[in-house]
């Protein structure tokens, strides 16, 4: 589906993993069951989509986002918000960007800090 797009949101502080996730180090880029952080294992999770990834990220995440996604896929955009604005305010950048790239583009808005042991069913929904 050429009109699909994917947008993976990486903002957030993560804090209620605390103490494992902290500001500083959000539970996105930590590795809890592989030696891949949770963000590389949702960009990898989507690598067959047809468009380059986007990750939605804070100014004080980019450097850590680019950092790892690079190393799993070497065509990744990436949205930078300024403040923090959630779901919906990443919901609604992915759409108007997804907009701008097709007239009817549907999008695919997925976490990047979920651990999803078998693909198999994800897949299936």
């Amino acid at each position: 589906m050429q009109n699909l797009f994917t947008y993976i949101m990486a903002g957030g502080d993560g804090k209620r993993l605390w103490p494992v996730s902290k500001p500083e180090l959000p539970k996105q880029f930590l590795s809890l069951n592989d030696r891949i952080s949770m963000l590389q294992l949702t960009i990898l999770r989507h690598t067959a989509q047809p468009n380059p990834i986007t990750i939605l990220t804070m100014n004080k995440y980019q450097m850590m986002v680019m950092g790892q996604a690079y190393t799993v896929r070497d065509d990744i955009r990436l949205i930078i918000e300024q403040r923090g604005g959630g779901t919906l305010l990443a919901a609604i950048i992915a759409a108007l960007d997804a907009l701008q790239q097709h007239p009817e583009a549907y999008v695919l808005l997925v976490p990047s800090d979920h651990y999803i042991s078998d693909m198999a069913v994800y897949e299936e929904e």
